[in-house]
């Protein structure tokens, strides 16, 4: 799948990638990545820091975690 990935960005001359998750609070985070930096997006992440991406010190219910779950499952996979 990344090597069509990789395909796309190349045949469709795209220069950036826009990159995001919602936290766990429901705060937006996003960021450009330049498309030459997929192979690491893809093996390492897009570089957020741990502070936006970590919930350790966020505690949820577990109604409220199964929500999210819920989400995550549904929104999984690439879009371009």
């Amino acid at each position: 799948m990344l090597d069509q990935i990789k395909s796309l960005v190349k045949d469709k001359g795209i220069e950036y990638l826009f990159c995001s998750f919602v936290e766990l609070s429901g705060a937006p985070k996003a960021k450009l990545v330049p498309a030459t930096h997929l192979d690491d997006m893809a093996r390492e992440g897009a570089g957020f820091a741990e502070t936006s991406a970590c919930a350790a010190e966020q505690r949820l219910s577990a109604a409220d975690a199964e929500i999210h779950r819920q989400a995550a499952t549904a929104a999984s996979g690439p879009t371009l």
